[in-house]
């Protein structure tokens, strides 16, 4: 070794921020930058009225409830190829209103892919859990359900036999997103809401009609102490729909960013 070579080699670091990848590792970032590519996805959403109390509990107060009695949905994903890689999905969402223009906002969220859960939690905010989805057709029924740590959060099914026709737009996700700081009594470094651009097109049959049904549906929540879906009770099951959809993620936009209001992050419950 040559005198000198020693200190160059034990000196400062040399990875500078404007070479930090997009999310961590940042050395070798498994995600990029929106947006990303979805093909093929299969969707079964099942609708539900709700409580309007268990529903406003769980919204941000930015947020108002759409509807009296409030109105939820479930959505199961299947997603088999898209730029985040293979997995399923199962979101809960609430019907709600930001400023008078219609939005879903998304409460809980089980995914089956660590890409998939990093993606959301980092960019959007989602709060994505890992768990199991199931997304399985069985003769002339389609039969979804989730769980987690082997609890059974949530199960539907669905006979998808009338065509339907595609709603001009879906209202766009919103999360909270809150990333806490690493100090003690410190308020969170991220607190705010999240506008997710979904563009999505629903795929055509051979005939030109497009692939989206409805039919006969069925839902139910069972009760989780980690994974309180069943919170909001089923008061009636409003419609299924199943269909298949070419998607395109995009960046997202901050609704509201929570300032002087968050000081510190709630303890554990006791």
């Amino acid at each position: 070794m040559r005198p000198g070579t020693e200190s160059a080699i034990t000196g400062s670091g040399r990875l500078s921020p404007g070479q930090f990848g997009f999310t961590g590792p940042v050395s070798a970032p498994n995600i990029d930058p929106p947006p990303h590519f979805y093909r093929g996805t299969e969707l079964a959403t099942f609708d539900f009225e709700t409580d309007a109390a268990a529903a406003a509990a769980l919204l941000p107060e930015e947020l108002s409830l759409a509807h009296e009695p409030a109105r939820a949905r479930i959505v199961f994903a299947d997603f088999p190829f898209s730029t985040l890689g293979v997995y399923r999905e199962a979101m809960l969402q609430l019907a709600c209103t930001f400023e008078g223009r219609r939005v879903f906002y998304c409460p809980y969220l089980i995914v089956t892919g660590d890409i998939g859960l990093i993606a959301g939690r980092e960019i959007w905010g989602a709060p994505k859990l890992l768990g199991s989805v199931g997304f399985e057709k069985r003769g002339p029924t389609v039969s979804c359900h989730v769980e987690r740590a082997g609890t059974r959060i949530a199960s539907a099914e669905l006979r998808p036999r009338n065509l339907i026709e595609p709603g001009a737009t879906v209202p766009p996700l919103v999360f909270l997103k809150v990333i806490p700081s690493p100090e003690a009594g410190a308020p969170p470094e991220v607190c705010e809401l999240v506008e997710v651009d979904l563009d999505s097109t629903v795929h055509l049959g051979s005939d030109g009609t497009a692939e989206l049904f409805t039919g006969p549906a069925e839902l139910r929540l069972e009760r989780s102490a980690v994974d309180p879906w069943a919170a909001l009770p089923i008061l009636r099951t409003l419609r299924g729909t199943y269909g298949r959809f070419d998607s395109v993620l995009n960046s997202g936009r901050v609704l509201h960013r929570y300032a002087d209001s968050v000081t510190q992050l709630v303890g554990p419950q006791r």
